[in-house]
């Protein structure tokens, strides 16, 4: 095939004719139709922006566990800050699952004591360089208002059935 030369398009079923205004577009290359099609749509920069996707709202928490996450962090804020991204999220997820089984005990209504003194001390320890006499007081400390808090809610159930 040499330069300039049409090459035939191949014939399939019957040739229809075409008006003369789109033939001159069957001929042109994609570029050159696409400058002379007059601008229906706007370009790129005089679209409106998209409406922002809504965030799914996060999930409500019930009275119960917002105050044992409450009793968990306490006097906590100081050693949280001071630690590096990476520890701060292994520290939030051991929270959240330590925080998801005592919620479970709520649910039972039958606590274990050591149990959730063994969780709590267990993640208190992914803190680096805690003085162990400090781990094991505070361990007891959260313990011991956690038993307080499911004797409250121990009568609350009580009082209603």
């Amino acid at each position: 095939m040499l330069h300039g030369e049409k090459t035939k398009k191949p014939e399939i079923g019957p040739k229809i004719e075409l008006p003369p205004e789109l033939e001159e577009f069957e001929s042109k290359p994609e570029r050159e139709i696409q400058e002379s099609a007059p601008e229906a749509a706007p370009s790129e920069s005089e679209r409106p922006a998209p409406a922002p996707r809504p965030t799914p709202a996060p999930a409500k928490k019930d009275q119960t566990t917002a105050a044992i996450e409450k009793i968990l962090e306490q006097d906590l804020g100081g050693l949280y800050i001071k630690l590096d991204p990476e520890t701060k999220r292994k520290f939030r997820q051991e929270g959240d699952i330590v925080v998801g089984k005592i919620r479970t005990m709520f649910q039972t209504l039958k606590f274990k004591t050591r149990k959730i003194l063994r969780w709590i001390r267990e993640w208190l320890t992914v803190i680096p360089g805690v003085n162990k006499y400090f781990l094991e007081q505070e361990a007891k400390i959260k313990t011991d208002q956690i038993l307080a808090l499911a004797e409250e809610e121990k009568k609350k159930r009580q009082g209603l059935l």
